[in-house]
């Protein structure tokens, strides 16, 4: 998902649309550039087109997908039916966050340094200013990011902010006394550039923006934060005027940094497994990225005694498939399509009591238009109403009139008038 929206909305037009409104790739290539194995792929673009966070076709190894866009605001999840379109709902996002954060921290990592993001650059003052650093309690961040286990949060914060990711500004201060309590101040890490203009309340100036987030290697690979307009906030992800178009001799440089930079994922991907850093590196360089992908998520279906011995052995033998593998994927298969089939039954029962509500109101409606009817009638032609029903009507029926209440008659007298009145009408 993060890889459509950064291709997406990473540039715009003058417009404020889309050049990439529409991504068609192979399957392979996606998974290479989602840095997906084969076994999460299918699953990752199926639950994706399950919550409606995107549009799209499959035929044979190919897809066309697209962010599905909406113009309900929601905060729903059952009511949601994609991201809202409107203006005031989109936050600028450093690029590095997309095509470095997400793809080499853990789940509990990026939430938390979307939480910071989503709280100082996402989040817009007066005059199109936007926040530098932001009070972030552990409690509100752990609500804020769903993250149950609070070590799990505590070393997420540690782990961003020992790699640069994020900064803490001013430590909080727990106190018996709650008026002397403060909480944590957060900001993301800025590469310091060259003029810094800033204010006393450590506001960032909307006309000189900060970089983007700092390596933890240090290599100078940032892109620039887009320009903040306060007339135009829709074009919050626009591109500065002043970046320029790469010369084509510099173009291998670049690729050799993109190289650099998908080794040492795949180094950290192996080290997370116990593998050391030397076969690691061996390892990356020796074979290719999907081949490794796919030997760490087959990894837990091998049952190994040593996986980090079993990890290694799997790559250099590019051994196959586990059976297992398919009857896992089978059995979420079949979970997505009972949860889509109970989503779809859910709607049909929703539809159905909004039909039935529907005819309640009506109903109701049409007898306050026969009341309105019967209210101006004389006593005598009320009474020879109820008379002629009682001369039709069974036993049940008579018995129900003889409490005749001239103010609110049942249903069977109002049809009697109504009846009446059209027939007079038709002569």
């Amino acid at each position: 998902m993060a890889y459509f929206v950064f291709q997406s909305y990473r540039l715009l037009g003058d417009d404020g649309t889309p050049n990439t409104d529409l991504i068609s790739l192979t399957h392979a290539d996606l998974r290479e550039a989602c840095s997906v194995s084969v076994g999460a792929f299918d699953k990752s673009i199926e639950q994706c087109l399950r919550m409606r966070f995107i549009d799209g076709n499959r035929a044979r190894g190919k897809g066309e997908y697209q962010v599905r866009l909406s113009e309900n605001p929601t905060t729903n999840p059952t009511q949601f039916d994609g991201f809202y379109s409107g203006a005031g709902r989109w936050s600028p996002i450093p690029h590095q966050f997309f095509t470095y954060v997400i793809p080499n921290y853990t789940l509990a990592e990026i939430r938390v340094a979307g939480a910071v993001l989503r709280h100082t650059v996402g989040f817009e003052q007066k005059l199109g200013i936007r926040r530098k650093h932001h009070p972030l309690a552990v409690d509100y961040l752990q609500q804020y990011t769903m993250i149950r286990d609070r070590k799990t949060l505590t070393d997420a914060i540690a782990k961003l902010e020992g790699d640069n990711i994020i900064e803490c500004v001013e430590r909080g201060i727990f106190h018996p006394a709650s008026d002397e309590r403060r909480p944590t101040i957060y900001g993301p890490k800025w590469n310091a550039p060259k003029a810094r203009m800033t204010d006393e309340s450590g506001v960032l100036s909307k006309t000189q923006p900060a970089t983007n987030f700092q390596k933890p290697n240090q290599r100078d690979l940032s892109f620039s934060q887009p320009v903040i307009s306060k007339t135009q906030p829709e074009k919050t992800f626009k591109n500065p005027t002043n970046i320029k178009a790469i010369p084509l001799e510099k173009t291998n440089n670049r690729q050799a940094d993109a190289d650099v930079v998908a080794s040492d994922y795949l180094v950290n991907l192996l080290r997370k497994h116990g593998v050391g850093e030397n076969v690691a590196r061996r390892l990356s360089t020796s074979h290719p990225r999907q081949q490794i992908e796919d030997q760490v998520a087959w990894l837990q279906h091998r049952n190994a005694s040593d996986p980090a011995a079993m990890l290694v052995r799997s790559i250099e033998e590019n051994f196959s498939q586990p059976a297992t593998v398919n009857n896992q994927e089978q059995q979420e298969q079949a979970k997505l399509e009972a949860d889509e089939r109970k989503r779809r039954r859910l709607e049909q029962l929703e539809a159905h009591e909004a039909e039935l509500q529907a005819a309640e109101q009506a109903k109701q409606a049409k007898h306050q238009r026969w009341l309105s009817l019967w209210s101006p009638l004389p006593v005598e032609r009320k009474r020879a109403y109820y008379q002629s029903v009682e001369r039709t009507a069974n036993s049940f029926t008579r018995r129900m009139l003889q409490a005749k209440n001239y103010d609110h008659p049942p249903q069977i007298v109002l049809q009697a008038m109504v009846a009446d009145l059209e027939a007079t009408l038709a002569l």
